[in-house]
């Protein structure tokens, strides 16, 4: 049996077979007050995941014959909980694999409960789920004092806490708060935009807590920061900058990560909750899709009482606690703590870190020390030795060391510090090091990893337009205890990078046979200023696949994008390809990967970005009432390159059945059995999943009129691969009958191509918006398959925003 939109509620079909996909996966366990959307988010990952979804408050119903209120009432409260703990207890013995099982709000009030959740909780994910207080009170309707409201709902989130080993905080988004436009909500009311944003970000929650990566159930290849040679990451300082949820990804363009700065003491002073870090976390975290760094400081500027400095050091470890409840990627703890000091005895202080490091789960731990008032011989002393020895012993994985720069020598100091810091330490610890203030700029170029930097200075952000920048905001004060603020963008540094030749210019090309008008150039190139990188993109069209060879050893050959004819010759060219272009059996980009040094012979690596386009396409349009299930099919038009990577992207996605017609059958026929003979394939590493599938060619699209083939539920997603030109450039003319948006609950309609950009299928398809079908040109799939395709070749987040707005305006102009 695979995932289900439909829970259990029967203690008789616990037992039923799991699906192999899912059957070695761990289970995991969802609690929550009403109201928080504990089943919503269920649903939705067991759609995604192939999970069963097990709801056991009506189970429990089901299994005493009445609601937990009229049993009560007819029995005891006693008995009730009696009965709802042999019941839990029963479904996770059951379901240790393969489940998400929701338990009802009022759980957590049995004490056995509690245990037989903390127990589960030691091999499993037992996830807290939590929202805004107004969300909940307004659930419940509440007509009491709002502040009084708002005091019970966090002391009930401190009794789930008790039994939890994560926490989600599932936000309102602001597009669920518009409710001005309705264009984006469906026919209950429900805003299926803001449904879409949760579910990425709670798969994406789900595929760290469980593989240890956010993207370990996608096909994107996509290395950790700290694995990224000279990467950075932006600072956001808390709570100085908090409403900034839709700029998020404006401010971090070109970062690898965000670090979130955090001044305990400034938090203690505003009077502000500590669970008003985990919401910012949330906000941060579902505004871009790069690693969120949590990084704790308090500035002592003042002695601080006995009781106050006890209040600060408790929040201080709650809050490190809280970061790795949330699941953050990185958790910055300052190894100063591990020292004597005004605010905590040394040894204390190292046993509460390596408490903190012992139990992080998947998060990594980075070991921060910031030399205050260090002399000028700081880094030739033996002290930066020691603390990376420190932050070995307990067990971090990254150290990160600083020290504001008086003379520029210094510049040179910490690289000679970091060569011999590397040898002598092991390899499973990444040494940073660098220099702050004016003179320690340089440092920066040479710092191996994770180099903070500021948010770019073109964000429109009121708060952040005033300050200049967002490290301006702490200066005149005395840098936080853990982390200086930097004074360099990401594009600063890749300048820097450059102009130091420690980032050399690389040359990236589109080849095909008729791609003198291809957007490519005009995307990669807008994206490579905007990031600071020195790099080039330009066309090479040729009738000859053999030319590749004169571009892959022309110097500074970056890497290619490949079009048609060429994508399955491609292939006899470079020296490894990708598991899914093995699948697919054609590439469309090839990637010179060169590892830390960037100027040795590279290795040429072929995949595949087409299918993550149109992957990305369907994703970010389907409905969640249209969530891929056994019955759900799909339609694919053509038999070309194109359309291998959609029915590949149909496939990873999981559909089961899917309708491929092509003008000349007999290329169908071929491409069908291509895949045939590849079912099941298996998917993901979080969540490793068979799919099982069938690819049906169809000899004629008018054939079913009145209804779907038999076993067919009518398609849901259908992706037009055709041309929309003929060889001599007359537009091809091609009907899709009207019987293929049949689907009652409407679906996605995409196209691969862009000449014409408005085919006379895709009008056709707008047609149909009223009954839930979104139809998108080939501008979107061009500008999805670009983004990934840019990630590979460079490493670098590709600046999204910017590569749609060019495409918008080139077409804008062209009509």
């Amino acid at each position: 049996m695979s995932g289900s939109n439909t829970p259990l509620t029967s203690l008789s079909e616990f037992s039923k077979e799991l699906s192999p996909a899912v059957r070695y996966t761990p289970s995991i366990v969802l609690l929550g007050m009403r109201g928080v959307g504990k089943s919503t988010l269920a649903v939705m990952a067991s759609a995604a995941l192939r999970y069963r979804y097990v709801d056991l408050e009506r189970c429990v119903s089901q299994a005493t014959g009445l609601a937990e209120s009229a049993f009560i009432q007819k029995h005891s409260l006693s008995e009730y909980r009696a009965r709802e703990y042999e019941i839990i207890r029963r479904a996770l013995e059951l379901n240790t694999h393969g489940c998400i099982l929701v338990l009802s709000a009022s759980c957590v009030d049995h004490r056995d409960t509690v245990l037989l959740l903390v127990e589960y909780g030691r091999a499993h994910p037992v996830i807290h789920i939590e929202c805004e207080e107004s969300r909940i009170l307004n659930y419940i309707r509440y007509d009491g004092l709002f502040e009084k409201g708002c005091n019970l709902v966090q002391t009930k989130f401190q009794h789930y806490k008790q039994c939890l080993n994560f926490d989600y905080f599932n936000l309102q988004s602001m597009l669920d708060l518009d409710e001005s436009n309705r264009s984006t909500r469906d026919t209950s009311g429900v805003n299926v935009l803001a449904l879409k944003a949760a579910e990425t970000d709670f798969i994406r929650f789900l595929s760290f807590i469980v593989a240890g990566t956010p993207f370990a159930h996608t096909g994107a290849h996509i290395l950790a920061p700290e694995l990224t040679s000279h990467s950075c990451a932006v600072q956001l300082p808390f709570p100085e900058v908090i409403e900034m949820e839709i700029l998020v990804g404006q401010m971090t363009v070109g970062a690898d990560a965000i670090e979130v700065v955090v001044d305990v003491v400034r938090l203690l002073e505003y009077g502000m909750p500590t669970r008003s870090v985990d919401e910012y976390v949330a906000r941060v975290r579902r505004s871009s899709p790069v690693p969120v760094i949590l990084t704790l400081g308090f500035e002592l500027a003042t002695p601080l009482s006995p009781t106050d400095i006890d209040r600060l050091k408790v929040v201080y470890f709650n809050l490190l606690n809280s970061g790795i409840r949330l699941a953050v990627d990185y958790l910055s703890v300052d190894l100063r703590l591990a020292y004597d000091s005004p605010f905590i005895r040394g040894e204390e202080g190292y046993f509460l870190l390596n408490e903190i490091s012992s139990n992080s789960c998947n998060t990594k731990i980075i070991g921060s020390y910031a030399a205050h008032n260090a002399s000028v011989g700081f880094w030739k002393s033996t002290v930066p030795i020691e603390v990376c020895g420190l932050a070995e012993d307990l067990g971090c994985d990254i150290v990160r060391i600083s020290k504001e720069a008086e003379e520029f020598g210094e510049n040179f100091a910490v690289v000679e510090f970091l060569t011999s810091a590397t040898l002598r330490s092991s390899d499973s610890m990444l040494i940073t090091a660098f220099n702050t203030g004016e003179l320690g700029r340089l440092s920066k170029v040479f710092n191996p990893a994770l180099t903070p930097v500021k948010p770019s200075i073109g964000s429109p952000h009121p708060f952040l337009a005033a300050q200049a920048s967002a490290g301006q905001v702490l200066a005149g004060k005395k840098p936080l205890f853990c982390v200086a603020p930097s004074d360099i963008s990401a594009r600063d540094l890749q300048l820097a990078l450059h102009a130091a030749f420690v980032t050399p210019k690389l040359h990236f090309y589109i080849m095909g046979l008729s791609i003198a008008g291809s957007l490519s150039p005009l995307m990669h190139n807008a994206a490579y200023a905007v990031l600071g990188l020195p790099h080039h993109h330009q066309c090479y069209q040729t009738s000859d696949v053999a030319d590749l060879q004169m571009l892959i050893r022309s110097p500074g050959f970056g890497g290619c994008g490949i079009s048609m004819p060429f994508k399955l010759q491609a292939i006899d060219y470079v020296d490894e390809v990708s598991e899914h272009v093995r699948r697919i059996g054609a590439l469309n980009t090839i990637v010179a990967a060169r590892g830390a040094d960037v100027r040795a012979p590279a290795r040429l690596l072929g995949e595949n970005t087409d299918w993550l386009g149109i992957q990305k396409i369907v994703l970010e349009n389907i409905s969640p009432i249209n969530a891929v299930t056994e019955a759900k099919t799909a339609l694919v038009l053509g038999a070309g390159g194109m359309a291998r990577a959609s029915l590949y992207a149909l496939i990873s996605l999981g559909f089961r059945k899917i309708f491929l017609y092509n003008r000349t059958e007999e290329n169908a026929r071929d491409l069908a059995a291509h895949f045939n003979r590849q079912s099941p394939l298996r998917f993901g590493r979080a969540f490793p999943q068979l799919h099982h599938f069938e690819i049906v060619v169809l000899r004629d699209l008018a054939l079913a009129r009145d209804a779907p083939p038999v076993g067919f539920s009518w398609p849901t997603v259908i992706v037009h691969c055709i041309p929309g030109k003929d060889s001599d450039g007359a537009l091809v003319n091609f009907e899709l009958p009207e019987v293929w948006f049949d689907s009652p609950a409407g679906g996605v309609f995409m196209e691969t191509g862009n000449d014409p950009l408005c085919s006379r299928v895709l009008i056709r398809a707008r047609t149909f918006a009223s009954r839930g079908w979104v139809a998108v040109n080939g501008l979107g799939f061009l500008h999805a398959q670009a983004i990934a395709q840019f990630r590979m070749q460079t490493g670098k987040l590709a600046p999204s925003l910017v590569m749609k707005e060019l495409l918008t305006k080139h077409f804008l102009a062209g009509q």
